[in-house]
């Protein structure tokens, strides 16, 4: 039997209180008392492994693991002993014993933090985020800034007032000086603004990964070639097939932004705190969109638009106007490749061609809006200004992955350049990451488009 460690902490506090009810405690014969004792100590015992592997950001060691199953075998043994007559003597047995059958797979971690077992090529673990999942809950995060804000910070900074912020600020407040009389942001309150701008992100809407990066490069394998499969009859040799792999491999290439805020507005703006959080998310998300897909930098062919053909990327030239076959013939060719696409990215111009092609032309034959076929109609049409009116990305977006240096820097300054003179603020946030995909036959891009 196994539990995540928050159902271990919420029964255990349950069986505490039972255990020692003198209420309850007349109702149990010896050995039903003896019983009861024992799975509050068993149960101990499981918290304060996962517990401390948890605190040291961690994950159970083979000794504990062996600890861990033989105390939950020995509390599968127990439970079938309070059934029926015994369990039904008091209902917060009945409780404890639902706690009890809550299953996990005895990792330290809740769901939404537990490591995937990758490793890196230095043998670090590797963070990997799905659509919804946030860095500020990964296990190397201090949770009391998770949901801190920015702005918050940034002005109790400015105007040196910090009695009216949360407890996690004021202690925040204490730290992050640097040598030119400007202060560090805390990590915490970065990795925030990324998962801001991820929420934002078009790419990430249509569903894709996020891997956090422990250093300036990050090598991940991938598949390269399928294997194939053959019907074989009896005593035939099996034919050979080939499966090949290659690496994925991520450069952390920096974006930046430096603002400057007159520290009058910070101070007396009342919605500056959100402002400032909303407005670098925003154009965070803008450029991590544009950055997946139209590439990094010149010659980095890590963009959608850019990765060549030659590697899987399936193109469509000279499109010329834009009709639904086009989109047609691109799921065609992902389904070709064994993938199911999710969704399209388009300019809202082009989008706006789209829906209305029409049929009929109002004189010789009623005039109407064409739909699209069904093997489009189920897609996502993700509109963004970050791609040009004369391209469409179809594909299936769950293949495709950004590598993030997830502590992005934030720096805040009163005295840098002229901002002292000028009684401003300037704000730098400092990012690195890449743009890449598992599997470029998941994508199709259209291009030649006119309007």
């Amino acid at each position: 039997m196994t539990f995540n460690i928050s159902a271990a902490h919420d029964a255990t506090n349950s069986l505490g209180v039972f255990l020692h009810s003198s209420t309850t405690a007349g109702n149990w014969n010896a050995k039903e008392r003896e019983i009861r004792e024992e799975l509050g100590r068993l149960f101990d015992e499981c918290e304060l492994l996962l517990a401390k592997a948890k605190n040291e950001k961690r994950d159970l060691t083979a000794a504990e693991q062996q600890q861990y199953g033989a105390t939950s075998a020995r509390i599968e043994e127990l439970k079938p002993q309070l059934t029926g007559t015994a369990q039904a003597k008091d209902a917060a047995m009945n409780s404890i014993l639902t706690k009890l059958a809550q299953t996990g797979d005895g990792s330290p971690f809740e769901a939404n933090e537990k490591p995937t077992g990758w490793v890196d090529q230095h043998g670090k673990p590797v963070h990997v985020l799905a659509k919804g999942q946030r860095f500020v809950d990964l296990p190397t995060n201090d949770a009391t800034l998770a949901n801190a804000s920015i702005g918050e910070y940034i002005r109790a900074r400015i105007t040196g007032d910090s009695k009216n912020c949360s407890p996690a600020i004021r202690a925040a407040l204490s730290e992050g000086s640097n040598s030119l009389g400007g202060f560090l942001v805390p990590a915490e309150l970065g990795r925030r603004v990324v998962d801001l701008a991820r929420a934002q992100s078009v790419l990430m809407r249509a569903g894709t990964q996020t891997v956090a990066m422990n250093s300036d490069s990050l090598m991940l394998a991938r598949i390269a070639s399928d294997p194939t499969f053959y019907n074989m009859g009896e005593n035939v040799e099996i034919t050979e097939s080939s499966m090949t792999f290659d690496a994925l491999e991520f450069t952390a290439h920096k974006i930046a932004t430096l603002i400057k805020v007159s520290r009058e507005l910070a101070e007396d703006a009342p919605n500056f705190v959100q402002l400032v959080e909303t407005a670098l998310a925003a154009a965070f998300a803008a450029k991590l969109d544009s950055v997946g897909i139209n590439g990094m930098t010149t010659g980095v062919n890590s963009g959608l638009l850019q990765m060549p053909t030659a590697t899987g990327m399936g193109e469509t030239t000279s499109v010329g106007a834009i009709a639904w076959e086009d989109l047609h013939t691109a799921v065609v060719d992902i389904q070709g490749n064994n993938f199911e696409p999710n969704a399209y990215v388009v300019s809202p111009t082009i989008s706006g061609d789209l829906a209305t092609i029409a049929t009929g032309d109002g004189t010789n034959s009623a005039k109407g809006w064409l739909p699209p076929p069904s093997t489009v109609a189920g897609l996502t049409p993700l509109r963004t200004t970050n791609i040009a009116d004369d391209s469409i990305v179809v594909g299936d977006f769950t293949q495709a992955v950004w590598a993030i240096r997830h502590n992005a820097k934030i720096e805040m300054s009163l005295e840098a350049g002229d901002a002292f003179a000028k009684h401003q603020v300037w704000i730098k946030l400092v990012w690195r990451g890449d743009f890449g995909a598992f599997r470029r036959d998941a994508f199709h891009r259209l291009v030649g488009i006119t309007t």
